[in-house]
């Protein structure tokens, strides 16, 4: 059976095994006026059009799930990812499955350590802390605790999914705001900042939706002076940063972070994944922490402030320097996913990575591609199922039938 990235109102899923994407709030009866909407070229510098709820609610929602799709095809992690999986359904055998699960059950672990204690608390109100914890089947973990009045209200770990969903909520919002500038009438403009305002707010403050607003709560608490847009530019910057790390900048980051642990001990495990290219959510969970100490405790608060806000790439590459990380500065990080790219080009007999390949080789043509949020038509796509199986045919698409695409759900049910 398939396993589902699935978005928080459960109104959209990706297949994590078959890279589809189903849109389940909407069937047949919607199709004609989405395919419409997927046509609207949101991100041009000279897009306005009159907001309108419904649409940005569908076009949003499909940029979630495509944002899961592009960062399994278009970042270091997502095609090594890929490649363990074909590679093990190419040559079944005990090694290479074991290799595979190594990145899928990074993708499960969340519910293995969740304990919800209070559904009403309001996170963004809580304190936060977090400590170190070993365990016998995923290695070194960070925990993270939310305190009301020194009470546990709620305990999760900061594992990949929080870090790949807090990226597609990102993206998500970041198109919701891109269209409020759109509106061309100002004072629905301001009603429209507002709304969307107190929806993230309750967003960030639900517990259940703790697998998706861990991340962006952390980085909240901490940068109180960024504006919603502000700080979720700054997020899809680092989110997309620590997914397409090679494995030298990830060795070079564990050797930074080995000076950081108190418990050296699990804090070593943990150093030790990194070396192997895995636990990447730390990277992101940390490189939080960083920016936020490197800001606010090197007596240059109002200019790095600034620069964060209107340019937080360059403020993660002056970040990367202070940490010793200087080859992130030469873009030469994107050798592992050009290595990876490689990999996955020389298997042979593989349906399966022929239409990865052709969304790698077409959405990240340029060093920075990656970092630009472009308009749906402008991404080469897979079509993308509704909740009633038809099909909503994405403008610039990836020729395959999908409702004939075999997932690879030998793979899945071993799992």
């Amino acid at each position: 059976m398939e396993n589902f990235l699935k978005s928080h109102t459960l109104s959209g899923s990706f297949g994590f095994i078959s890279n589809l994407i189903t849109i389940e709030k909407y069937g047949s009866e919607h199709l004609e006026k989405m395919q419409e909407v997927i046509q609207l070229d949101v991100f041009s510098d000279n897009y306005s059009r009159t907001y309108d709820h419904f649409e940005v609610e569908l076009y949003s929602l499909i940029y979630h799930e495509i944002t899961h799709f592009l960062d399994f095809t278009t970042t270091a992690w997502g095609l090594e990812y890929i490649f363990r999986k074909t590679n093990y359904s190419l040559n079944m055998n005990a090694s290479t499955l074991d290799i595979f699960k190594l990145n899928f059950s990074e993708l499960k672990i969340h519910s293995d350590f969740l304990d919800i204690r209070n559904n009403s608390v309001d996170l963004l109100r809580c304190n936060m802390r977090h400590h170190l914890h070993y365990d016998e089947n995923f290695g070194g973990l960070i925990l993270m605790e939310f305190l009301d009045e020194n009470e546990i209200q709620l305990k999760s770990s900061v594992n990949m999914l929080s870090l790949i969903e807090a990226h597609a909520y990102v993206s998500e919002i970041l198109v919701k705001l891109k269209c409020i500038e759109s509106e061309p009438d100002s004072d629905i403009k301001a009603i429209l900042l507002l709304e969307i305002t107190r929806e993230v707010d309750d967003f960030l403050n639900n517990p259940e939706f703790i697998e998706y607003n861990m991340l962006i709560v952390l980085a909240k608490k901490h940068f109180r002076d960024l504006s919603l847009k502000e700080l979720f530019i700054f997020l899809k910057y680092l989110f997309i940063n620590v997914l397409d790390m090679g494995i030298g900048e990830l060795s070079s980051f564990a050797n930074r972070l080995d000076e950081s642990f108190i418990d050296t001990q699990i804090g070593h495990t943990i150093s030790m994944d990194l070396r192997r290219g895995m636990s990447r959510h730390i990277v992101a969970f940390k490189l939080i922490l960083f920016a936020y100490g490197f800001i606010f405790n090197t007596g240059n608060e109002k200019e790095l402030l600034s620069e964060l806000k209107s340019n937080p790439l360059i403020l993660l590459y002056r970040i990367y320097e202070t940490l010793n990380l200087n080859v992130l500065m030469n873009f030469q990080h994107l050798n592992q996913y050009f290595l990876n790219l490689g990999f996955l080009d020389e298997i042979e007999n593989s349906f399966d990575t022929s239409f990865i390949l052709e969304s790698s080789k077409f959405n990240r043509t340029e060093i920075d591609s990656i970092y630009k949020m472009k308009s749906i038509r402008d991404y080469k796509l897979l079509d993308i199922f509704l909740n009633d199986m038809s099909i909503l045919t994405v403008p610039n698409r990836i020729s395959l039938d999908i409702e004939n695409y075999s997932d690879l759900t030998k793979i899945s049910d071993i799992m």
